[in-house]
């Protein structure tokens, strides 16, 4: 269970992300209750603490959410983001899970070291086919296998 100040730090979320966003309170109480959620553990064990699918013209405030929550909630540094737009080739797949047992591919890059703890899919209509695909199967466990064998969660 979440101490008092983490507790309080969580119902300030929702103000915080306020004061960056304007004309967006509609999507800002629902996604601060999913990340609120998230990280009181009140979400399945095995799966993702959040996901979010986040659609609109551009500028209306999908990645500036994001990013704003991520500071506020985990500190700098804590965002692996993906321009799926660099992911429109035959071989996205492969460029992200790794194209053999000696490559971890970008995911894995991506998840060595400090543990991010939001991973940013940006572009996301821009990304080939068989990328979607692979969200669909990644999103629901919250995990995915990589070429190398090694699991990412």
């Amino acid at each position: 269970m979440a101490d008092a100040a983490r507790i309080a730090h969580l119902q300030g979320l929702d103000a915080h992300l306020r004061t960056y966003l304007r004309g967006q309170d509609h999507v800002v109480t629902r996604a601060a209750a999913v990340f609120t959620r998230g990280e009181l553990g009140l979400v399945r064990p095995d799966g993702p603490r959040g996901v979010f699918l986040a659609v609109g013209p551009t500028g209306t405030g999908k990645t500036e959410l994001v990013l704003l929550a991520a500071r506020y909630l985990f500190g700098e540094d804590r965002v692996r983001r993906f321009d799926l737009s660099e992911y429109q080739r035959t071989d996205a797949v492969e460029r992200l899970l790794g194209a053999d047992a000696s490559d971890s591919g970008a995911l894995g890059r991506a998840a060595s070291g400090t543990s991010p703890r939001i991973w940013l899919f940006d572009e996301m209509e821009k990304a080939h086919p068989k990328v979607l695909d692979l969200f669909i199967q990644m999103l629901e466990p919250g995990h995915i296998t990589l070429a190398t064998g090694e699991v990412v969660s």
